[in-house]
């Protein structure tokens, strides 16, 4: 909500990896621009080196090749487009890596919890975006997306979803 279609935007759930990539989530689904797509295009199109994996260019192009996310991240920030702070009042979030049972519990993986330290920092974002939120608090009421919900769990929200919206 708010944003143009014509102005640049990489949103979702933000993470760092190592000391320098800020990258969303390709868990918990990210939403890129009408105009950022247009220049992913131009700058694959181009073959960009820092867009673009073969072979021939090195620099740890195996390992890229199988984090797509994190080659679309630095192509991105090549263009001066960097992933935002999508939470809710910069408390709630929108993206979720995990389904909805896993977040309220708080019982997310260890590797997602570290993949938080030091990102508010590196990415310019409110230092609460290192806390992970649980029960009540874990979740925007305008969630987008959850990631490894099951048909059953799906069924269930989508039915929750619809008596909510019909019985505030």
């Amino acid at each position: 909500e708010g944003q143009s279609a014509t102005s640049d935007l990489y949103a979702g759930h933000a993470l760092k990896n190592g000391d320098s990539d800020v990258f969303n989530s390709g868990a918990a689904g990210y939403l890129l621009s009408r105009e950022t797509i247009k220049k992913l295009i131009a700058k694959w199109d181009e073959k960009d080196a820092t867009c673009w994996l073969d072979d021939s260019t090195g620099n740890n192009k195996k390992w890229l090749q199988e984090n797509p996310g994190l080659v679309t991240a630095r192509c991105l920030a090549s263009l001066g487009i960097r992933a935002i702070d999508t939470r809710a009042a910069q408390k709630w979030h929108r993206f979720h890596a995990f389904p909805l049972t896993r977040v309220v519990a708080g019982q997310v993986d260890e590797w997602y919890k570290n993949k938080h330290q030091g990102l508010a920092e590196l990415a310019g974002f409110d230092e609460s975006y290192e806390t992970l939120l649980s029960g009540v608090d874990c979740c925007s009421m305008d969630t987008i997306s959850f990631h490894y919900v099951e048909w059953k769990e799906s069924k269930a929200l989508f039915a929750i979803t619809g008596e909510l919206l019909a019985n505030p």
